[in-house]
């Protein structure tokens, strides 16, 4: 079971024998910190982040669960190579390091393709009016108009559809948690998901905006 990361997440800094085998790629040292820091990670990739915390660009986390999984999986393979742990001077906490790498990651893979249609990809946090992505990711006239058609179909959905939504892809909530706090089944939370996916993928296909 993965362990929760300490507060001060100085786990190399408090160890110096610990961050010795680290930079000697001791498995055990490599499996100790990957425990330590895996749900950090998942986190961020799966929901993303802000690349400027004074209201610039959002970059989208995984759409899905293999996603999510390929790129904590490439964060580590990165941090726990070679090169990546000679790149680790030491002196500073190892989270934001590996936090840093994971970013890199989602800001490539966004950079490659355009953003998929899906839910999963609603910015975590964002209230369905959120101001379009802002330019640093040089997103396209296209990217532009994907988001605000979604955002207007979102929020012309029914009240109890919308609030399964943003409870589901806002607050991150999972399906068992929503059907407890809005009194619904499992089923109905999972069946309003797909319903509005196809109706997403059918509105944004009659603007053109999807194959």
């Amino acid at each position: 079971m993965p362990h929760s990361p300490s507060t001060d997440d100085d786990l190399l800094l408090g160890d110096r024998s610990l961050l010795d085998a680290f930079r000697r790629g001791d498995a055990q040292a490599l499996t100790k910190i990957y425990y330590h820091h895996v749900d950090d990670v998942a986190r961020l990739v799966r929901r993303g982040f802000v690349l400027d915390a004074q209201g610039g660009a959002r970059v989208f986390g995984a759409p899905n669960a293999d996603v999510e999984r390929e790129l904590v999986q490439e964060t580590f393979l990165r941090a726990f190579s070679p090169a990546g742990r000679r790149a680790f001077d030491g002196l500073r906490p190892y989270r934001p390091y590996l936090l840093r790498i994971a970013k890199n990651l989602l800001i490539d893979r966004h950079r490659r393709r355009r953003p998929e249609v899906s839910l999963e990809n609603w910015p975590e946090g964002a209230a369905l009016d959120a101001a379009p992505l802002g330019p640093e990711l040089e997103q396209s006239m296209d990217d532009r108009k994907l988001f605000e058609v979604t955002k207007v179909y979102l929020q012309a959905l029914p009240a109890e559809e919308r609030e399964i939504v943003r409870l589901r892809f806002e607050e991150g909530l999972s399906q068992d948690v929503v059907s407890a706090q809005l009194g619904v089944t499992r089923r109905r939370v999972r069946s309003v998901e797909e319903s509005v996916q196809r109706g997403l993928e059918r509105h944004l296909s009659s603007q053109g905006l999807y194959p």
